[in-house]
């Protein structure tokens, strides 16, 4: 889920936010992150839809190629809920790690650094936190 965040009665788009994940005033995603985000100056809309980026002559960034009016809104939210700061950061760093390799890459780390009972449980243990704190993050409410 994405989401757009624009001034409050404003009509442009400020914030694009892909795979958008909020945590209480905090709003991270793959290409932006944003936090304390303070609400009584700002607008959130949940979105499905993709915006392109407007770029002037120099190649600096000016808007979006969409306004708040012309995005769709969905009327679900990724929001993380009772998940400790520790659970979400470890969560959204092994997302992104995650995301960098392929299967025979993990086989292969596995393979070479666990290699003991007593490794296996451990890792197992370590794994199993990450996974959890991912469940939580996919948990949309």
């Amino acid at each position: 889920m994405n989401c757009i965040i624009y001034e409050n009665n404003s009509n442009i788009v400020k914030h694009f936010i892909v795979d958008c994940i909020r945590k209480e005033d905090d709003y991270i995603g793959l290409n932006c992150k944003i936090y304390g985000l303070k609400k009584d100056l700002w607008s959130i809309k949940w979105t499905e839809d993709i915006l392109n980026p407007i770029h002037d002559s120099n190649g600096k960034q000016i808007g979006w190629d969409k306004t708040v009016d012309q995005v769709s809104e969905s009327q679900e939210k990724t929001e993380i809920r009772k998940t400790s700061n520790l659970e979400y950061r470890t969560a959204l760093r092994f997302r992104d790690e995650l995301a960098q390799l392929d299967y025979d890459q993990i086989d292969n780390y596995i393979n070479n650094n666990v290699v003991s009972f007593e490794e296996a449980k451990d890792y197992l243990k370590k794994l199993s936190k990450v996974v959890l704190g991912i469940i939580k993050i996919m948990d949309r409410g």
